[in-house]
């Protein structure tokens, strides 16, 4: 459970925070209308289950003093253990002849929001070969993709999808509510 606030000039008297609880999961909200500019604050995805949360907010008053409030931790947030988010492989080459490129289905257990670009350039590891093409198998859905990829020889090609351990990281296979991709995924096509 963290966010940040930029440092910004605010009377101390219109800093509202309210932390609440719903159905097992932390729910953070900011009263804003008295910042000067909020498009210097932001707040990161909240996952806390499991956790005890207390938050820290740093400014400077009105008379140019740093503040730093630190709330009381709550206790350890409950809820129900969560589904994780995995993927499978489907229709794959069993083998490549080192020059065209072969394609493979990839399937998660849920929707989760990524750009095709983002799956193709960042999500896998390839060794031996180039993730060349990710393509939705149903337009609106990230559920189902057809990869396509490009053996570099005639050498055995390793493509991994590697579990997720930052949501914030470029690649990241994450829900919406912050449960990420939970087993890697790993297919070797053997060469000619």
């Amino acid at each position: 459970f963290a966010f940040l606030v930029q440092r910004e000039t605010w009377p101390i008297a219109f800093l509202k925070l309210v932390v609440g609880m719903s159905l097992g999961c932390a729910v953070f909200g900011v009263i804003m209308p008295y910042v000067r500019k909020p498009e210097e604050f932001f707040i990161k995805r909240l996952r806390p289950k499991g956790k005890a949360i207390s938050i820290a907010v740093s400014f400077t008053d009105d008379a140019g003093n740093d503040e730093t409030l630190t709330s009381a931790a709550t206790d350890a947030v409950d809820g129900a253990p969560s589904t994780p988010l995995t993927a499978s492989v489907e229709n794959a080459a069993a083998s490549h002849d080192g020059e065209n490129v072969f394609t493979f289905e990839l399937r998660f257990s849920e929707e989760f929001g990524i750009s095709y670009k983002t799956l193709r350039d960042h999500a896998f590891t390839v060794t031996e070969g180039t993730v060349r093409k990710a393509q939705r198998l149903e337009q609106g859905s990230n559920i189902g993709w057809r990869i396509t990829v490009r053996p570099n020889s005639d050498g055995q090609v390793t493509i991994t999808l590697p579990i997720t351990e930052d949501c914030d990281a470029q690649g990241a296979i994450c829900t919406e509510d912050g449960r990420m991709l939970s087993t890697e995924l790993e297919l070797t096509v053997s060469g000619p």
